[in-house]
């Protein structure tokens, strides 16, 4: 039953965006956070960050030998890397509607993420955290976390305030952060809590910027 949900949300999800990108004729929102995410992580982040310790022998020893601070690095870069993304390519989109640029743009990078990192890979494995229904959990908040994110940094594109992209960029690092801390250490379900109550926190601040943003802009 996990099994089945997971690919629903993994696969489903972004053939849903997709359509309703296409129903509002704003395909070119859901496109930019399809490429936003695969720019930022699978062209640039990961490879840059494999070149790095599979070079550098200092850096190997200091990553084995520092796991906390090599996990604060990897939940940093990942704000760092996708909030930019973010940033440029909805700097290049038309002045619309907060909520809709910030939904589908949030869905099109969440959703690629979840096909990619969830979706494609349970259609050949299956492990306990799939079983337990956890990945999909996750990747629902995952893709509600983007969402929020996207809203943010969008309200900051309109106004020109790049404060926003810095508010992003440490959310998404406090999200990442506090999750993978609590579930190295094998407590999955308190993880996945912890990580919906700060994505509720960041969907709440979104919600708040979209009302006032709709007194300028809408």
């Amino acid at each position: 039953m996990a099994y089945s949900i997971t690919l629903v949300i993994c696969i489903g999800i972004p053939i849903v965006g997709l359509f309703l990108s296409m129903k509002y004729q704003m395909s070119k929102i859901f496109l930019f956070g399809v490429l936003s995410f695969l720019v930022s992580q699978l062209l640039i982040r990961l490879p840059l960050i494999r070149f790095i310790i599979a070079n550098s022998d200092s850096i190997k020893h200091w990553v084995e030998n520092n796991r906390l601070s090599y996990l604060f690095v990897l939940s940093f870069t990942a704000g760092l890397f996708e909030e930019t993304s973010r940033w440029i390519f909805l700097k290049r989109t038309n002045k619309q509607s907060i909520l809709k640029t910030g939904f589908l743009f949030g869905l099109g990078h969440g959703g690629i993420e979840a096909l990619i990192l969830a979706g494609l890979p349970s259609i050949i494995s299956s492990n306990q955290l799939l079983e337990y229904g956890l990945i999909s959990w996750e990747r629902l908040v995952a893709i509600g976390l983007h969402i929020a994110l996207s809203m943010i940094v969008y309200y900051g594109v309109l106004n020109k305030e790049k404060r926003f992209w810095l508010i992003t960029i440490g959310l998404h690092c406090v999200a990442n952060f506090i999750t993978v801390i609590v579930a190295t250490r094998g407590y999955y379900v308190w993880a996945e809590i912890i990580f919906t109550c700060v994505t509720l926190l960041v969907g709440i601040y979104a919600t708040y910027l979209i009302r006032k943003g709709r007194k300028i802009y809408e």
